[in-house]
């Protein structure tokens, strides 16, 4: 976009310079030539071929109202008598001492004469001071003998300052020279602006070469070139591109903004998404920010992660929960300094269960064996320990320990079993933990009074209470059902 915006400007740059060029050609350069071919006519017909035979001065009262043709009083109007040597001048002037005429840059008009009129110069005035151009023409009498030269100066001062008024650009420079002879008639800028040696008219190679225009004046053999630097161009191209940045810097910084707004509420959604899911009870749901994005997927997602966390922690067989259920529930209770009661139990003789009615029917005690301790004690605190042992954990005081112990015997004893001779019982080891209690220390003291029930014959429970490293052998603190 911006290269295009630069070859668009480049383009009418150069329509300008080349508008600029054909103005001064048509207009104001064409206006000096127009004058001096006119001031050289009416000289030409103002001549006296008989004066000039005889040495008398050709210069009359015409003279002064030809020099009027052109504006500027400065220029000069010459006559050269070739046979009398005379050089007459309008205005007049003091000759220089060491003036000769030979040496002239006109001079040829008399040593190579023809009947064209001719541009001659640039050169320096006999008064070395002034620059001046000439536009000059041989005389000759009837017999075709050559008389002399008229000749008409332009102070190429006068033709530098036309050349400077249509320059507004003061970087580019300017060359107006005879196209015949390659020969520069008026400079301007060119020590600054390092003119090309061919034109270039190419918005690319301007980059790197600058442009050159020449206009050609077709009335006169002259030839005018407009040369810019390739700065002039870079300084073009890179406004074009500052121009075309700005927006985009702008659309780019807003999407930065954008994407960096919105990197900020993604992060905080997967932290809020990663609480959630994780399920991190020890921060308070006040902590927690408003879900904005992914309500209807967070929602899915801990739906089935739930779902799937309750798979892991059952039990295939039973359908209860199981030992890691047991393992993490254990941790987080203990942790609290709460106290708490655990319940170890175990299927009396399941060995020769299995072995006398067959595993199939060992699986269907198991599970209604756990059934029946999921609806005694609650399914959320009921866990398959491994093989037929069982375990219950809850906090202590929220139940009659006793009372809970001899249903569950009484209950499992009493069961309508499939097979009739079938007898099912439990042994069951309880451990009362103080809040200041170990896991281990819990275990070890449920194992303990598992044991002593199973020592004591099994089909009865036995309870540690206070210390679980404690053990209890009073009668009190033991019942036994016979089976």
């Amino acid at each position: 976009m911006s290269f295009n915006s630069y070859h668009q400007r480049a383009n009418k740059y150069l329509t300008r310079q080349q508008q600029a060029l054909t103005s001064m050609a048509d207009i104001l350069l064409r206006q000096h030539i127009i004058y001096s071919e006119r001031q050289l006519n009416n000289l030409e017909v103002l001549l006296n071929e008989h004066a000039i035979s005889k040495g008398e001065s050709v210069l009359d009262d015409g003279w002064p109202i030809v020099h009027q043709f052109r504006l500027d009083s400065s220029h000069h109007i010459y006559f050269y008598n070739a046979i009398k040597q005379v050089l007459e001048v309008y205005p007049d002037w003091t000759m220089p001492a060491n003036f000769q005429v030979e040496q002239r840059p006109w001079y040829r008009l008399i040593s190579q004469p023809d009947h064209d009129a001719h541009w001659i110069g640039p050169y320096i005035e006999s008064d070395g001071a002034t620059e001046v151009i000439t536009l000059g023409k041989s005389q000759f009498d009837r017999n075709g003998n050559v008389m002399g030269a008229l000749l008409v100066d332009i102070p190429l001062a006068s033709i530098h300052e036309v050349v400077s008024s249509r320059t507004a650009d003061k970087t580019v420079a300017l060359i107006l020279s005879n196209s015949l002879t390659g020969k520069p008639i008026v400079e301007f800028n060119t020590d600054k602006v390092q003119p090309l040696s061919a034109a270039n008219t190419s918005p690319l190679q301007a980059l790197r070469h600058g442009m050159s225009l020449t206009a050609k004046l077709d009335y006169v053999p002259w030839e005018i070139a407009v040369h810019t630097p390739p700065h002039h161009f870079r300084e073009m191209l890179t406004r074009d591109f500052r121009f075309a940045l700005m927006p985009i810097s702008a659309i780019m910084f807003i999407a930065l903004a954008g994407i960096y707004a919105l990197y900020i509420l993604l992060k905080r959604e997967l932290v809020n998404l990663s609480t959630e899911i994780i399920g991190q009870d020890d921060i308070p749901s006040s902590k927690i920010a408003p879900l904005w994005l992914f309500k209807k997927e967070i929602a899915t997602i801990k739906s089935h992660i739930k779902l799937q966390n309750r798979h892991i922690r059952l039990d295939g067989l039973t359908n209860i929960l199981n030992r890691k259920a047991f393992e993490d529930d254990i941790q987080k209770l203990t942790a609290t300094s709460q106290a708490c009661v655990l319940m170890l139990l175990d299927v009396d003789n399941f060995k020769t269960i299995n072995d006398r009615w067959g595993h199939q029917f060992g699986d269907c005690v198991l599970r209604s064996v756990a059934a029946m301790l999921a609806g005694e004690i609650g399914a959320e605190q009921v866990y398959r320990f491994g093989g037929d042992e069982f375990a219950a954990l809850f906090p202590a005081k929220e139940q009659d320990i006793a009372c809970l112990c001899d249903t569950l015997l009484e209950k499992c004893r009493h069961h309508d079993w499939p097979i009739a001779d079938c007898q099912v019982s439990l042994s069951i080891g309880v451990a009362i933990g103080t809040a200041s209690v170990s896991r281990s220390a819990l275990l070890f003291g449920a194992d303990s009074a598992l044991y002593r029930s199973k020592h004591a014959g099994r089909n009865c429970w036995h309870i540690n209470q206070g210390s679980p490293e404690q053990t209890f052998d009073d009668s009190e603190d033991c019942r036994q059902h016979a089976s």
